[in-house]
């Protein structure tokens, strides 16, 4: 893919002043150059490029030094790792990037052992007198809304900034920057008439629901299990309720569902040894026969009907079948918002936290995180200018004003990563307005209210994602339970 580069270019550099320590580091005469490579979109990286242009001219103002930051289009998050993994051996590499987790791991790997030859341990930064988290207020790392009036790491919601932890070595290695995570969208029409029929045939799920508002009330909080109950009673009775309806319930990420229920039965998934190296914890004993049994479910919910995901659907997302009105219950990205918004007002629906299995409500956490690479072709000096200046740039991009405002206008149904951001008069502005984004913002902050994943990432743990979201889709096309987990754990081992 051609790249598409944005970049700010201001006059040549001239002294530095201010470091970690003492003189600050010096760069060529090019000045600091800090290339970004990103996955958004036009309108977002719009909304970025303004924040480029407001952040070196701060810099310029405050510190007298130049720096260009090149903004650097590179495709969707699976093409970003591969990428970099290239520039790891071409010299083509980025200073600050997008990722997940995984893909981190991944880049340490290149590593060999010799921890920050490319990824930056962050704490260096984090934990510094100067430039730490608090320190500069013409960063904005000052605000009223936190606790301790700074925009430090305490004020980062928890499991967010441990997502940056989990790693091989000791140290904060990547940053959250707007997070999201999976909800459900459900049409309320169709769950109303559900409970109208099943009211009349003596089949109703509970006798409390009377009317609109216990219809959502029940929804909000059913089990796994009540949902699909009422999924079974909604295709035996598709003709009143959805008549085009292929099935109930959607699942937009086979691998997340497989991930979200091993956690919500207290399965073990996956785990860093005390050698650094990732390991498969439900590969065999009691684990694997509670996962292959949990599996062996679920295959049967999709052999009845009613349960499908975007692997059995060639890729398609649930969006595309729920504002069809085609399925009920639509499980994605809260990052995907706004795809499941009906045309023209079809069909009453509403937002909800996915239900739990086990009565243990924990969810995947994914949305944009950010990492600093050093490239071994630049020298010491410069390394530690783009270094600092792009951790400069990255805690810009995560205080509470600029984190909010992003998330509020641009992100698309993201929400911010600091807690001060939540206690913001703009963003409590933004949750009165009821559009769908702040509804689904709504149920990330006080339905799974931090309730979220953080497992180990590894060498092979991002393999491992995906060879298990193909299980499912390997029971229905003719594999044994057996096989079809062994065929996943011997593929994604590869990779380890």
């Amino acid at each position: 893919m051609k790249k598409n580069v944005k970049s700010y270019v201001i006059l040549p550099l001239i002294a530095i002043a201010g470091s970690l320590a003492s003189c600050g580091p010096k760069t060529e005469e090019k000045g600091i150059v800090i290339d970004f490579w990103h996955t958004f979109g036009d309108k977002p990286e719009a909304a970025l490029q303004d924040k480029v242009d407001q952040f070196v001219k701060l810099v310029k103002e405050n510190e007298g030094v130049d720096v260009t930051v090149n903004l650097s289009y590179q495709g969707a998050y699976k093409d970003v790792p591969n990428k970099v993994n290239n520039g790891m051996r071409d010299g083509e590499l980025p200073t600050m990037v997008i990722a997940y987790a995984d893909h981190v791991a991944n880049y340490m790997e290149f590593e060999n052992g010799n921890a920050g030859k490319y990824v930056v341990n962050l704490d260096t930064y984090i934990n510094d007198e100067k430039v730490g988290f608090g320190k500069e207020r013409y960063l904005g790392d000052m605000n009223s809304s936190s606790e301790s009036g700074k925009c430090d790491k305490e004020d980062i919601v928890r499991t967010f900034f441990e997502e940056g932890q989990h790693y091989k070595y000791e140290g904060t290695y990547s940053l959250p920057w707007m997070k999201s995570s999976e909800i459900m969208f459900y049409n309320l029409d169709a769950a109303k008439r559900c409970f109208d029929i099943g009211g009349r045939t003596g089949e109703t799920f509970d006798a409390s629901v009377k009317n609109e508002e216990d219809v959502i009330d029940f929804i909000e909080h059913m089990s796994w299990e009540e949902m699909m109950n009422l999924s079974r009673f909604a295709m035996d009775h598709k003709a009143n309720i959805l008549p085009d309806m292929m099935c109930p319930v959607m699942y937009d990420s086979d691998s997340n569902f497989f991930i979200s229920k091993m956690y919500q039965e207290e399965i073990p998934f996956a785990s860093i040894g005390d050698d650094g190296v990732g390991h498969i914890d439900f590969e065999s004993g009691e684990a694997r026969q509670k996962a292959e049994a949990l599996l062996t479910e679920y295959a049967q919910n999709v052999r009845d009907n009613l349960l499908t995901t975007k692997i059995l659907q060639e890729g398609k997302y649930s969006s595309d079948f729920f504002t069809k009105e085609q399925v009920m219950f639509a499980i994605g990205s809260s990052g995907g918002t706004g795809y499941n918004s009906p045309q023209a007002a079809a069909f009453k629906y509403g937002i909800s936290k996915v239900p739990a299995s086990n009565n243990n409500p924990l969810y995947i956490t994914q949305g944009p995180t950010l990492t600093l690479i050093n490239n071994p072709s630049d020298s010491a000096k410069d390394q530690e200018a783009k270094a600092l200046y792009a951790w400069k740039f990255m805690k810009y991009l995560t205080n509470t004003d600029i984190n909010t405002e992003l998330c509020i206008a641009d992100s698309q149904g993201y929400i911010p990563m600091r807690e001060s951001s939540y206690q913001s008069e703009d963003f409590a502005a933004f949750l009165e307005e009821g559009t769908i984004y702040a509804k689904a913002a709504d149920v990330l902050l006080n339905d799974i209210s931090g309730n979220y994943i953080v497992d180990a990432s590894f060498k092979g743990s991002a393999d491992l994602r995906s060879q298990v979201g193909n299980i499912i889709a390997s029971i229905i096309g003719g594999d044994s339970i057996s096989d079809a987990f062994t065929n996943a754990i011997n593929e994604a081992k590869k990779f380890f």
